[in-house]
């Protein structure tokens, strides 16, 4: 039993580990300022699970699709005149 333990505990941590670098890969790999990068990686690193729960609510918005796609959709309706 306590083989089945020691396999399940190092899962857990190969996939915590998995998990922090697939989110530093993909902060990395998306175009955005360097310090806005650093910033959300030492937010990961000192906070792990908290930062990218952080990272995945606020870091990943896809407004600029929204925009791109559908102008008229965001901002103020047109003026009546």
């Amino acid at each position: 039993m306590t083989t089945f333990y020691t396999v399940v505990n190092w899962l857990v941590i190969l996939g915590y580990w998995l998990l922090i670098a697939g989110v530093t890969l993909r902060i990395l790999m998306k175009r955005r300022a360097v310090p806005s990068a650093m910033a959300w990686l030492l937010i990961i690193y000192i906070l792990p699970l908290v930062g990218i729960i952080a990272y995945l609510s606020f870091g990943e918005l896809h407004l600029g699709n929204v925009v791109r796609n559908e102008p008229g959709r965001c901002g103020p309706p047109p003026p009546n005149g």
